[in-house]
């Protein structure tokens, strides 16, 4: 037993799922409460959670390496460039003016990857799985693809780590806030933030961009601050009065979690298949795709 309590301790302490489990407990009794009537079934609510602790686990070994590459790149390109650590050395309210830059610095680069996302069809392949949950909630928040972590790299975690050096404290506090706020946007509940809502982005407003109507397809990509969909001109406000369905317009679903893994090769196959003659790889080098 000491063994199996060291391995689990272990765990927790290299990944914050105890945090995260604590923030969903605590949003689906939120859900159940004062949200849609309309709600994710127990079975796709237990699939999402599974799939997130097996996420999580191959963080521990994924980000690491992901951070440290970014790292690399930008020290062989004369990074950081700008340095907004504000010389705090722990002084609380430098402390707090670069956790505000920082989060706006993220969810900036955020926005274009989270666009890319959407545009890019090789990007979409991805993507798409967060996308499927007809009923989104909390669950549906961390179900993303395994391989997206090497996307985030190139689009979000290099540029920052080659333009900006930052309070290390910083760095901690904002990964907690944009997780939380990722947690809270994706509620099955219809809080909208009133007048705020042209800042900040709220459940509401980001349930327009998992709407699978035409008009709703390339909407409110900002994870924290919505101010950037107005900017950028993709901001469409939620609907009053109505709620929205949520999902892909293909109707697609994926209930085995091999296949939530696996699915990505089989569809970049086929749209390898579909390229000019000049750019697809030999017959012998291409391997065979999952049924």
């Amino acid at each position: 037993m000491d063994a199996v309590h060291n391995v689990f301790s272990w765990y927790l302490d290299h990944t914050y799922v105890h945090w995260i489990l604590l923030a969903y407990g605590v949003l689906i009794l939120v859900e159940f409460a004062i949200g849609r009537p309309a709600r994710p079934k127990p079975r796709e609510m237990i699939y999402n959670c599974v799939y997130l602790v097996i996420l999580l686990s191959l963080y521990i070994y994924l980000r690491p390496f992901f951070a440290r590459t970014a790292n690399s790149w930008a020290d062989l390109l004369g990074g950081p460039y700008f340095d907004v650590t504000f010389k705090a050395q722990g002084a609380l309210l430098p402390i707090i003016v670069a956790e505000f830059m920082y989060l706006f610095i993220y969810d900036f680069f955020y926005y274009w990857h989270h666009r890319l996302q959407h545009a890019v069809p090789a990007f979409w392949i991805t993507h798409k799985i967060h996308h499927m949950d007809h009923n989104m909630g909390v669950t549906t928040s961390y179900k993303h693809h395994w391989t997206d972590e090497a996307a985030r790299t190139a689009t979000i975690l290099f540029p920052m780590a080659l333009l900006f050096r930052l309070e290390p404290v910083t760095i901690f506090i904002v990964h907690y806030v944009a997780s939380w706020q990722g947690l809270l946007i994706h509620s099955n509940v219809t809080w909208d933030f009133g007048p705020f809502r042209y800042l900040i982005t709220g459940p509401a407003l980001h349930r327009v961009h998992h709407s699978p109507l035409p008009q709703h397809q390339h909407c409110n990509f900002a994870a924290v601050f919505s101010i950037l969909d107005v900017v950028f001109g993709t901001y469409v406000a939620p609907p009053k009065h109505t709620t929205l369905a949520t999902g892909i317009d293909t109707g697609e679903q994926i209930t085995s979690m091999w296949w939530g893994w696996m699915y990505p090769f089989r569809d970049w196959y086929r749209m390898a298949r579909k390229l000019p003659p000049a750019f697809q790889a030999t017959p012998a080098s291409v391997a065979t795709p999952p049924g």
